[in-house]
């Protein structure tokens, strides 16, 4: 294979992967002539790159190379482990080794100019970035670090020209208005800065770096109430940011002094997604359950945990009234759209009161209720604040089937006993946007009833709680009623009783919002498990294989390889290619708040899964030394809330005494990329494959069944 094949850049800046190279190559027999096995050598350092063994695979590259000098793909790999294990000059030497031996190379020039840049070997960088933007002039991230070169150069005007191509030529890209604000932001112009952060952080809601530099530039400006809102964004999400409470601090006693300004305006969407005629205020009945479809407990207003909250106060009402009952008894009815308060009576033993509007009491209960809305309308119940009547707070459903409540703590617990059926309704919307292709929505039902059923019969999380699945993200959102439309109806309808089985049983049918182009198999997360269904497989229209070495890993990143998650109508860009800066300090501290290592000297990738995804990192510290191998724990380490996803790389910018000043994090994807990929079955309903092929695309030798009612 020629490193051609790999350095190859085509339509729209994705990457040609190399034809026919596996992660799964077997070594060659050792009797094999000097130039197999020197690409024996090079598998082997790809293995071991991904293994997190950054010396042993320079090793492996260094035998390649004394095989065969000129083996190219062992002088770009290598470049690129020399730099992951903080090696940037020894990197930059083999980087320029390819170069001798391939001095056409548009992508390598372009990665060593970068390098240089993160260096500080600013006439080099400008250099190999002026040559690399004179073979392919719209190379959106060689002209971003071409306008940082500038900048660091003090040429501002130079700088925001090399910026304002960037975000012509990639206006999705936020790093590059990022940088552009930055540029604006040292030239005090604030407005304009304002105007690109704006842009940044409204491409990628997750990028903190660029809101909080928003927050700053209002600030200067004294618009003083948007940039508190601002970093009430921000502190939601990190409430312990030194640098945000500092700056929130600061500007809360300017609050008098501030005027209230319009809203700024919003910028041009960097991306929209289609739309579907509204559903009517009123909703009717989706098909009428049969006796034979199971009957789900469903926690109410539960904690993230799934864990269920007292409720103090309720309002309760139905179109058609409803009746209360403890056991046989019938303790109270409600006439159609009376308005009912369910409250704790005053007294020693704990009572349950229903009264109406006037105060007068309907009926008391000792014991749980049961209430049930008459025909087939709803139960509408909200919370209702203790001494402001009429007031919500949180809560706030309308539910079919029948309401369970019961003492818990100081107030009430809720159960909503419903059919399996209409809780799938209940989940659709709230898990997958309901303007998706109408096969990837059916395929999510299918998993909506599946996941459901799973977790009742084999793996119960709620059994002390005294229901089955709760209504957060713990086991998956459930709305209710207010989550049914009539494209959500025919969508469950349409895949009636349909569930997901292996050996005749339902699947754990793990989901998540974007692959990045890749899944992962079980079993190479940490703690997991292998499971024969929950299988990696490239999630493409094309055979392209595994972005198997670290070169590959690199390119794959930081540009748009063809994916059915890729960018689309239905598919935001920041969900499938993201990137994240972070100052040192910054990092330092959230590493050592929660990991106690002291000075950060150094993060190494450790193990990764065929798809790139990270399963282990080591963070260097002056106290100690900590490796991290929990997937949800290394998403949420590295970044101000969390990463979307563990697939990313990380590169280092260097002070002048060679110490790591800034991060910046190149990553794929949202969510763990175990099972089924919501945005890659939303690629493949638009390719005009059906929910069932959908399904088995995900979940590998798997059955679509039908239970029988």
């Amino acid at each position: 294979m020629t490193l051609m094949r790999v350095l190859t850049r085509v339509g729209g800046g994705a990457l040609l992967l190399a034809a026919g190279m596996t992660a799964e190559v077997k070594p060659t027999a050792p009797a094999q002539a000097p130039a197999a096995a020197a690409q024996n050598d090079v598998l082997q350092g790809h293995r071991l790159a991904f293994a997190g063994k950054g010396p042993e695979a320079i090793k492996a590259y260094q035998s390649a190379l004394r095989r065969k000098p000129d083996l190219l793909e062992a002088w770009i790999n290598g470049a690129v482990v020399w730099d992951s294990i903080g090696e940037p000059a020894k990197a930059a030497a083999w980087y320029r080794r390819t170069l001798k031996e391939s001095p056409e190379s548009h992508a390598v020039r372009a990665e060593l100019g970068e390098l240089e840049l993160r260096r500080g070997r600013l006439g080099e960088a400008r250099a190999e970035l002026d040559k690399a933007l004179a073979a392919r002039p719209a190379d959106p991230l060689a002209l971003v670090a071409r306008g940082r070169v500038a900048l660091a150069l003090n040429r501002p005007a130079a700088a925001e020209t090399f910026l304002l191509r960037a975000v012509e030529v990639a206006p999705k890209l936020p790093i590059a208005w990022f940088w552009l604000g930055h540029v604006r932001e040292e030239a005090g112009e604030h407005a304009k800065a304002i105007a690109a952060f704006d842009r940044a952080a409204s491409a990628d809601s997750y990028f903190t770096a660029a809101r909080f530099r928003l927050a700053r530039s209002l600030s200067r400006v004294n618009r003083v109430h948007e940039a508190l809102a601002e970093l009430d964004k921000l502190l939601s999400n990190d409430p312990q940011h030194e640098d945000y409470l500092r700056l929130a601090a600061a500007l809360r006693p300017r609050l008098k002094d501030s005027p209230r300004a319009a809203p700024r305006p919003t910028p041009e969407p960097v991306w929209r997604p289609p739309a579907h005629a509204a559903s009517p205020a009123q909703v009717a009945a989706p098909l009428p359950p049969s006796a034979r479809v199971p009957v789900m407990r469903v926690g109410v207003g539960t904690t993230g945990m799934g864990r269920p909250l007292d409720w103090r106060g309720l309002w309760l009402e139905a179109p058609l009234g409803f009746e209360a009952y403890e056991g046989p008894r019938r303790v109270a009815r409600a006439a159609p759209g009376q308005r009912l308060e369910l409250r704790l009576a005053p007294g020693k033993k704990p009572t349950m009161e229903l009264a109406d509007a006037d105060g007068l009491i309907a009926g008391r209960s000792r014991g749980a209720l049961i209430i049930k809305p008459l025909g087939r309308e709803p139960l509408w119940v909200r919370e209702k604040w203790p001494g402001a009547p009429g007031r919500t707070r949180g809560l706030e459903r309308r539910l079919r089937g029948a309401l369970e409540v019961s003492f818990y703590k100081q107030g009430f617990k809720l159960v909503n006993v419903v059919d399996l059926e209409s809780y799938t309704h209940g989940v659709l919307s709230a898990e997958m946007p309901i303007n998706s292709p109408m096969e990837a929505l059916k395929a999510q039902a299918v998993l909506a009833r599946t996941h459901a059923l799973y977790i009742r019969q084999g793996t119960p999380r709620h059994r002390e709680d005294a229901y089955e699945l709760c209504d957060g993200q713990h086991c998956q959102v459930y709305s209710g009623v207010k989550a049914e439309t009539e494209r959500s109806r025919a969508v469950v309808e349409g895949t009636r009783g349909r569930i997901v089985t292996w050996n005749g049983r339902p699947v754990s049918v793990l989901y998540s919002s974007n692959c990045g182009g890749h899944a992962q198999a079980s079993g190479e997360i940490s703690g997991w498990g292998a499971t024969p269904y929950l299988q990696g497989r490239p999630d493409a229209p094309v055979e392209a294989g595994s972005p198997w070495s670290p070169w590959e890993l690199r390119q794959w990143l930081r540009t748009t390889p063809p994916a059915f998650c890729a960018p689309s109508a239905y598919i935001h860009p920041s969900h499938f290619r993201w990137a994240r800066v972070i100052t040192a300090s910054e990092l330092e501290t959230r590493l050592d708040r929660s990991l106690k290592t002291g000075t950060l000297k150094w993060i190494q990738p450790l193990r990764r899964a065929k798809s790139g995804h990270l399963n282990g990192v080591e963070v260097r510290g002056s106290k100690a030394s900590k490796r991290v191998e929990s997937e949800i724990r290394i998403r949420g380490l590295f970044g101000p809330g969390s990463q979307r996803s563990s697939l990313f790389i990380i590169d280092a910018e260097y002070d002048v005494r060679g110490r790591p000043a800034r991060y910046v994090f190149y990553g794929g994807g949202w969510g763990h990329a175990v099972g089924l990929c919501q945005s890659g079955a939303m690629g493949r309903a638009l390719k005009g494959q059906s929910f069932a092929e959908i399904l088995r695309s995900y979940y590998t030798g798997v059955e679509i069944g039908s239970l029988r009612y």
